[in-house]
């Protein structure tokens, strides 16, 4: 796939994106990053596999639906680590539920690993061996940058440490 054209093709999505401020609610200021992050990771898994337009698209629509489900369970486990921020900062009545918040978070992150075989199946059923390979790869590399832009972004609201709002 010629990445310049595809650029060029995607211009106007980007610019639907919103511009890159932190300006809004959270919640708008999530959507236009998450329309970002899904239109650069189209871009970059394409030139990575050397992938089809035809294809790059397929592939990022069964990523989407997997995210979706990965929004899903991170935002089910919000309690459970506000929770536990509450406990660790002394709260009594939420120290009774550690437990609880704790098998809650264990059973969401298997319930991950489980979004994160089923995604590569989903996708591996498109891509030859050497595009497997340079996929596992590159989610792994992709993710680990677009947390670290989050946790940054995250900062620069105000935001405080894990559970914290």
């Amino acid at each position: 796939m010629n990445s310049t054209l595809l650029w060029i093709a995607l211009t106007p999505w980007i610019a639907m994106a919103g511009p890159p401020t932190e300006e809004g609610k959270p919640e708008e200021i999530r959507a236009r990053v998450e329309r970002r992050m899904h239109l650069i990771r189209l871009v970059e898994l394409s030139d990575s596999l050397g992938l089809s337009d035809d294809k790059a698209m397929r592939i990022e629509k069964i990523m989407v639906q997997f995210d979706e489900r990965r929004a899903k369970l991170r935002e089910s486990t919000q309690e459970a680590r506000k929770t536990l921020k509450k406990a660790a900062d002394g709260d009594k009545a939420a120290q009774t539920q550690i437990d609880q918040a704790v098998d809650q978070l264990i059973n969401a992150r298997r319930a991950m690993v489980d979004i994160e075989r089923d995604t590569y199946q989903a996708i591996s059923k498109e891509l030859t061996p050497e595009q497997r390979a340079k996929f596992v790869l590159f989610i792994s590399e992709f993710r680990h940058r677009m947390e670290s832009v989050a946790h940054s972004v995250h900062e620069r609201m105000g935001g405080s440490g894990p559970g914290g709002e």
